[in-house]
C-alpha cells in the first residue's frame, strides 16, 4: 500500500503478456477470422495462411443484422471452406471468440438460432483429415478484424494475394516481422 498526500493507495500488479500468431505446421493451412458489429453493419472475414505465414487469399463479408456470435462463427466456416478450395486436407482455425470456438466444439449453450450455422461448419470439417480451433488473442487477429469490418456492400468478397490493398498488408506485416525477427534470431544461436 502506498500513501500520497494522505491518502492511502492499493497497488495492483499487472502482467505483460506476449501476443503472437504462431505459424502452422507445414502440411497445415491456418484459418484466421473474426467477426464486426459496428453501427448498422454486420460483417466477417477470414483468411488463410500456410506454414510460411504468407497469406494468399482472404474473405471479407457484409451480412443483415446478426449476433456477433453468430458473425463469429460464420467467421470460422468462412475460412475452412476457404482452406478446402485450396486442397487443404488439415485445417487449424483461429478466432477470438471463446463462445465461437466452445460452440464448434459442441460446448456452451448454444441457441436454437445457430444451429443451422453449426451444420454449416460440420458439413466443410467432415471434409478435413484433421481440423483444430483455438482462441488468439484480438491484438494476434488484426487481419481477420480488419477484413470483419472492411466490407461496405451486403455479400460476400473473396480477395486473391494481388489484390491486397496497403491497409490490409500492414495487418499481415506485423506477423511477417516478428517472423523475420524470430528467424534471425534462431540463424544467431544456431551460428554461436
Amino acid at each position: 500500500m502506498s500513501t500520497i498526500f494522505g491518502m492511502h493507495f492499493i497497488e495492483k500488479s499487472t502482467s505483460i503478456q506476449e501476443v503472437r500468431w504462431l505459424l502452422p505446421s507445414p502440411s497445415w493451412l491456418k484459418a484466421n477470422s473474426d467477426g464486426s458489429v459496428s453501427d448498422d453493419r454486420f460483417g466477417y472475414g477470414a483468411l488463410i495462411r500456410d506454414h510460411h505465414g504468407d497469406c494468399f487469399e482472404a474473405l471479407s463479408a457484409r451480412t443483415r443484422a446478426s449476433s456477433i456470435n453468430l458473425l463469429e462463427l460464420k467467421g470460422v466456416v468462412a475460412g475452412i471452406k476457404l482452406s478446402i478450395a485450396h486442397g487443404a486436407s488439415k485445417v487449424w482455425s483461429e478466432s477470438d471468440s471463446i463462445t465461437a470456438i466452445a460452440w464448434s466444439q459442441g460446448r456452451g449453450s448454444i441457441p436454437w438460432y445457430s444451429f443451422r450455422d453449426l451444420r454449416e461448419l460440420h458439413n466443410p470439417v467432415g471434409q478435413l483429415q484433421l481440423w483444430k480451433i483455438s482462441h488468439v488473442f484480438r491484438e494476434g487477429n488484426s487481419a481477420a478484424d480488419y477484413l470483419a469490418a472492411a466490407q461496405s456492400e451486403i455479400g460476400v468478397t473473396r480477395i486473391r494475394s494481388e489484390q491486397f490493398n496497403d491497409e490490409f498488408l500492414e495487418h499481415l506485416s506485423d506477423i511477417k516481422f516478428v517472423m523475420e525477427a524470430l528467424k534471425s534470431l534462431l540463424l544467431l544461436s544456431y551460428s554461436l
